[in-house]
């Protein structure tokens, strides 16, 4: 059974990672959360022999990592071009696409994270 905590209107900044999801979890990230100057924003990570996490992160502010981190980051996906995580709605910090996508580490930056929408 996956874990569904929930997340509304919270302000974060200066922790390493800001709010982590980890194996066989799907947390709610969403309703104007403030999520920035941290190294990972938002930090997804699967773990061998458990289901990948699967958090839906939308509505919110994400923008600033600090000192070259990423403002979502995902790792140890096994077959990451499956399943995309959502991560739809949200402030990036800018309308710049090409800034957005660099600030995200996934499977465009290494084939064995999961994709994001």
């Amino acid at each position: 059974m996956q874990r569904r905590p929930s997340f509304r209107e919270i302000r974060c900044a200066r922790a390493t990672p800001a709010c982590r999801s980890i194996a066989n979890s799907s947390p709610t990230i969403s309703g104007g959360n403030e999520i920035y100057d941290n190294s990972f924003n938002i930090m997804v990570a699967g773990v061998t022999g458990f289901a990948n996490p699967a958090p839906v992160v939308t509505g919110n502010r994400l923008y600033s990592p600090y000192s070259g981190g990423y403002n979502y980051y995902t790792s140890g996906f096994t077959n990451g071009t499956a399943v995309a995580l959502n991560a739809t709605g949200n402030w990036w910090g800018t309308s710049v696409l090409a800034t957005i996508a660099a600030r995200i580490y996934d499977y465009t930056d290494n084939d064995t994270q999961r994709r994001r929408l």
